[in-house]
């Protein structure tokens, strides 16, 4: 998979974002009883909190690969779907799309759309044409905002 990994830096400071690429394996030391790891490109496993504190994006993932992002808890299923979704858009496939940006896109589709609902993901969960709606939204809603 391909991974924007943000360097120099904490964010909104003068920081720089590089790409690496990486996979999930269990020929890693620091994999355990059976226990996929994320390995990036130089060698080293990646964890949690560097996942958080370095403001990763998916660049690329295969379906198996975002299975695995949210398995080993690194992404929410709900914005693994969204980054996979958005991605379907062709001014988006190349867009490094983060937590925050997700976050952005939930709170400002319910602000437009629903000013008087609080933030509530759950609408998404059985209401596939809701979901649709939003990442069409989310595709416009990018290239000016985000």
């Amino acid at each position: 998979m391909k991974l924007s990994v943000l360097i120099n830096g904490l964010e909104g400071h003068d920081s720089e974002r590089m790409i690496t690429e990486a996979e999930f394996t269990t020929m890693h030391p620091a994999s355990s009883y059976g226990q996929p790891v994320l390995v990036l490109d130089d060698g080293n496993a990646t964890d949690h909190l560097s996942w958080n504190m370095c403001d990763y994006c998916v660049l690329d993932a295969t379906e198996e690969e975002f299975q695995l992002l949210v398995n080993q808890g690194f992404l929410s299923r709900m914005l693994a779907e969204f980054i996979h979704d958005l991605k379907k858009y062709d001014h988006m496939a190349d867009a490094k799309v983060s937590p925050k940006d997700f976050d952005t896109c939930i709170y400002n589709w319910y602000t437009i759309h629903y000013p008087s609902k609080r933030q509530n993901v759950s609408s998404f969960n059985s209401d596939k044409k809701e979901w649709d709606r939003f990442i069409d939204w989310c595709a416009e809603y990018w290239d000016s905002n985000i």
